[in-house]
């Protein structure tokens, strides 16, 4: 007697050894065999008979691999053209940033400064003084994302590492800056109020 349960481990191993293995298409095609064997045993085969043709006309597993290494492909380029694109709009967004920091510095020594003859504080001059570094870092991160964008697709790395060293640089150089323009604002504030 034809045993039908040991048919379908057997050629559930066989798509296996093919290399389908992830679970979802594996057993899309199993509800497929079984469609087409209930189909075949309506025409009038027998069990052996319907499951030799019904797994015939699904295919043999090396066909049916190609096929879904097929579909796969563009999916996962479009994944590591996803991460360029990432890579890209963070890059924007940092040097955006710096841009920012740096015209912030620039701020600095206001009129109001200027009018009031006092000088920056020390910290301010040092954050002034540093302002060309301002303009290295998206200068680095650039050299970097050309790095990645040049890379082959299977080799691009995950742009949450990017994402995470840009955010900290910006971070790491904005709050200086911030105390720094605000540092002559005070003191003005404090000179106004003594006079």
């Amino acid at each position: 007697m034809y045993n039908l349960d040991q048919a379908f481990t057997d050629w559930r191993r066989q798509m296996r050894a093919a290399g389908i293995k992830a679970p979802v298409p594996l057993e899309e095609l199993a509800l497929h065999l079984r469609d087409e064997i209930e189909r075949q045993t309506k025409s009038g085969l027998n069990e052996a008979e319907a499951f030799k043709a019904a797994a015939q006309k699904i295919g043999q597993a090396r066909a049916l691999q190609e096929e879904f290494k097929k579909i796969r492909k563009p999916t996962i380029m479009n994944m590591f053209s996803m991460k360029k694109f990432i890579h890209a709009i963070i890059l924007a967004v940092f040097g955006f940033g710096c841009l920012c920091t740096w015209g912030l510095l620039g701020l600095a020594p206001t009129p109001l400064i200027r009018h009031l003859d006092l000088s920056l504080p020390a910290f301010t001059v040092l954050c002034i003084s540093l302002r060309p570094v301002l303009m290295a870092l998206p200068a680095v991160a650039a050299a970097y994302c050309l790095w990645v964008w040049c890379r082959k697709a299977d080799r691009v790395p995950s742009w949450t590492g990017f994402f995470a060293a840009a955010m900290g640089a910006l971070v790491m150089v904005t709050l200086p800056v911030m105390v720094a323009v605000y540092l002559p604002l005070l003191e003005a504030m404090n000179n106004l109020a003594g006079k």
